[in-house]
C-alpha cells in the first residue's frame, strides 16, 4: 500500500496497534486522504476518515491512528512542515511515528521505508517555543543527529500473503520469471546466437552447393 499510494507527495494516515507489553507499535494498514487546501476537502477528508475507521472497525481491523507516512527523495523531508506534523501528532499519542517511504530507492529493487519520531530533548522544545531559532537549538545542543530519532522498521507478511507465496513456490518452475538478466548476461547470450546464426548460415551454403554440384 505505501508504495502504491507512496507516489503521490502529501501525508497520509496509518493505522495501527501499540503492544505495550513488548513495547511494540504496529502498522497494518492505512489509506490516503485528499490535499486539504481548503474547507470542502477537510470536510470530505473528515467524513471519509470516519468512515474508513467505521469499516475497520466492523471487519476487526486495527484502527487506531499511530501516525502518518509520506513520500519523499533522497531523505528530503526533513523540513518545517514535517517537524509540525510530527510535533502534532506526537501532542495526541506519545507513541505516534513518521514513515518515510523512498520511492526512487524502491524502484532499484531496495524497499525504503523508515520511521521517525522527535526526540525528548526536541519535543520539550518545539513544545515551550514552537518559533524556536538555530541559537534556542545550539543553546539546548540539538543538531541534526539528534532533532529526530529513527525507530526500527521490521517488515512481516500476514499468514494469507505467506499462503500465497508458498502456493506460487509450488507452482513455479526452475525458470524464474521475476528475474530480469543483467545487461552483461543479456549482451553475451546475443553473441552467442548470433555466432549460431552465422555457422547455420554457412552450413546452409554448403549444403546449396553440394545439391548443385550433384
Amino acid at each position: 500500500i505505501f508504495a502504491e499510494f507512496g507516489k503521490q507527495w502529501y501525508q497520509r494516515r496509518v493505522r495501527g496497534l501499540i503492544n505495550e507489553n513488548k513495547r511494540i507499535l504496529e502498522v497494518t494498514h492505512c489509506f490516503p486522504l485528499m490535499n486539504s487546501d481548503t474547507d470542502e476537502s477537510m470536510e470530505i477528508n473528515r467524513e471519509h476518515m470516519l468512515e474508513m475507521e467505521r469499516s475497520l472497525r466492523s471487519v476487526n481491523i486495527d484502527y487506531q491512528q499511530v501516525g502518518f507516512y509520506q513520500s519523499t527523495y533522497l531523505n528530503t523531508h526533513c523540513d518545517r512542515n514535517f517537524l509540525d506534523s510530527v510535533f502534532d501528532y506526537l501532542e495526541e499519542m506519545n507513541e505516534a511515528i513518521a514513515i518515510i517511504y523512498d520511492p526512487l530507492k524502491t524502484k532499484l529493487g531496495h524497499l525504503s521505508l523508515r520511521a521517525f519520531k522527535l526526540s525528548g530533548r526536541a519535543f520539550q522544545l518545539y513544545k515551550a517555543e514552537k518559533d524556536f531559532t538555530a541559537e534556542m537549538l545550539r543553546d539546548n545542543s540539538i543538531t541534526f543527529e539528534n532533532l529526530f530519532q529513527e525507530i526500527p522498521v521490521v517488515v512481516k507478511n500476514s499468514s494469507l500473503t505467506n499462503v500465497l507465496l508458498c502456493e506460487l513456490d509450488s507452482v513455479q518452475d526452475s525458470t524464474s520469471y521475476f528475474t530480469l538478466p543483467t545487461s552483461s548476461y543479456l549482451e553475451k547470450s546475443m553473441q552467442l546466437l548470433l555466432g549460431g546464426l552465422d555457422e547455420i548460415n554457412q552450413d546452409l551454403l554448403k549444403i546449396s552447393k553440394f545439391q548443385k554440384a550433384v
